[in-house]
C-alpha cells in the first residue's frame, strides 16, 4: 500500500508540473471515495469521511506545498495569472458569479452544439441577473448542484458526474480567485468527462427500464457521428498556425494576440511582407504594447532593414524598459554589424534595470575587449 501511495504521489507531482489544474485531484479522490468506496460495508458518514481523510491527506499536503512554492520561490511574474489592477470584476464576487453563470450557458451550448469554435472568445461581464444567458446559467448551476446534493444516495453516478464537472471548472471559474481569463474552449476538456459520464449512465438506465435499446442506440450513433464530424472539421482549422489564426480572426478581428501570433506564423514561413502587415496592424490596436514592435524589428532585421529594426527594438524598450528580448536582439544586431560600442551601451542600459546581473557585466567586459583589447 505504501508503494502505491508513493507512486500515486509521484504521478501527482508530475501532473502538477504538466498542468496546474491538476491541483484539484484530491477533490476528485474525495468524491470518488465518497460515492463508491466500500458500498457493501454500509459505513456511517463519520467513518467514511475518516477513511477518506486518511486516503487523501498526502495529496492535500502536496497540493498545499505546491501552492506555497508557487507563491514564494517559484513566484514568477504574475505566477497565478491574476489581474494587474483591481477592477469591478476582481473586487465584486457577485459580478464574477453572474459572469460565471453566463459562461456556463456558453459551455453547455458548446457541449451539445459545437459550432463556431475558436480560441479567442470574449465574454461580456455580467453585472446583474437581468440577462437571459445569466438566468439560464444560474438555473444550470443551481439545478445541477441541487441534484448532486439531494440524489447522491439514490444516484451516486449522477452526483459524481455533476461534482466532477464543477470541481474541474473551479480553478478557471474566477469564483475562487479572479484570473486574467474568462472563457477558453480547452478549459472544458476535463469537466466534460463528468457530463458525458452522466449521459452514458442515463442511456444505460433508459435501456434497462423502457426497452428502447434500438431507439437509444440510434440516437447514440447519430450523436457520435455528429461529434466525430465536428471533430474532423475542427481539425482542419488546426492544419497549421496560419490557417488556425486566420480562422480565429473571423471571430476576433481585433485581437492583438491573434494578429501578432499570425504575424509570427508568417515570419516562420519567411513571408516577411505578410508578417510586417500583421505586426503593424497589431501596433495600431495597442500602441503601448512592446511585443509587436519587437517582432516587427525582427522582421526588418531578417530583410536587411537594419535602421528600422533598431528603431522598433528601441521603441519596445522605451515602452517596457524590462523587455529583455529587445535588448538581446539589439545587442546581437550591433555585434553582427561590428558596432561594439553601441552593443556595450545597450547592455549598460539594461544593467541599470538589473544591476545584480553578473552575466551582463561579463558580456560588457567581453564586448569592450573586442574593440579595446586589454593591455
Amino acid at each position: 500500500q505504501s508503494a502505491s501511495y508513493l507512486l500515486s504521489s509521484l504521478m501527482y507531482i508530475l501532473a502538477l508540473m504538466s498542468k496546474e489544474t491538476a491541483i484539484v485531484m484530491p477533490a476528485f479522490i474525495f468524491i470518488a471515495d465518497f460515492f463508491f468506496l466500500d458500498q457493501n460495508e454500509k459505513l456511517s458518514l463519520k467513518d467514511k469521511l475518516k477513511k477518506i481523510r486518511k486516503a487523501i491527506w498526502p495529496f492535500l499536503v502536496l497540493a498545499g506545498f505546491y501552492i506555497l512554492l508557487r507563491a514564494t520561490v517559484l513566484n514568477f511574474k504574475n505566477t497565478f495569472n491574476l489581474y494587474d489592477e483591481e477592477n469591478i470584476f476582481t473586487s465584486n464576487f457577485h459580478i464574477r458569479l453572474f459572469t460565471f453563470f453566463r459562461i456556463l450557458t456558453v459551455y453547455f451550448g458548446l457541449l451539445f452544439w459545437p459550432f463556431n469554435l475558436h480560441m479567442e472568445r470574449s465574454v461580456e461581464i455580467a453585472t446583474s441577473l437581468n440577462s437571459p444567458s445569466v438566468i439560464f446559467g444560474s438555473f444550470i448551476f443551481l439545478g445541477l448542484l441541487t441534484l448532486a446534493f439531494t440524489k447522491f444516495k439514490r444516484f451516486p453516478i449522477l452526483s459524481f458526474g455533476i461534482l466532477w464537472f464543477f470541481i474541474s471548472l473551479a480553478p478557471t471559474s474566477n469564483l475562487l480567485v479572479p484570473i486574467s481569463g474568462l472563457l477558453y474552449e480547452h478549459w472544458l476538456y476535463l469537466p466534460m468527462i463528468g457530463i458525458f459520464l452522466i449521459l452514458i449512465w442515463l442511456g444505460i438506465i433508459a435501456t434497462e427500464k423502457y426497452s428502447l435499446q434500438k431507439v437509444l442506440a440510434g440516437i447514440f450513433i447519430i450523436f457520435f457521428v455528429f461529434l466525430s464530424w465536428r471533430t474532423i472539421e475542427r481539425n482542419k482549422d488546426w492544419k497549421d498556425p496560419i490557417t488556425f489564426y486566420n480562422q480565429t480572426l473571423k471571430y476576433a478581428p481585433n485581437s492583438y494576440r491573434v494578429i501578432n501570433n499570425l504575424g509570427m506564423a508568417y515570419a516562420d514561413q519567411n513571408d516577411h511582407w505578410q508578417a510586417e502587415e500583421m505586426y503593424k496592424r497589431a501596433i495600431n490596436l495597442d500602441l503601448a504594447n512592446p511585443v509587436a514592435y519587437h517582432n516587427l524589428g525582427n522582421t526588418y532585421h531578417a530583410i536587411g532593414k537594419t535602421d528600422l529594426a533598431i528603431e522598433n527594438y528601441k521603441t519596445a524598450i522605451s515602452l517596457d524598459p524590462k523587455f529583455v528580448f529587445s535588448y538581446n536582439a539589439l545587442v546581437s544586431l550591433y555585434l553582427e554589424n561590428k558596432n561594439y560600442q553601441e552593443a556595450q551601451k545597450v547592455l549598460e542600459d539594461y544593467l541599470v534595470i538589473d544591476p545584480g546581473n553578473q552575466m551582463i557585466r561579463t558580456s560588457i567586459i567581453n564586448i569592450k575587449n573586442l574593440y579595446e583589447p586589454p593591455k
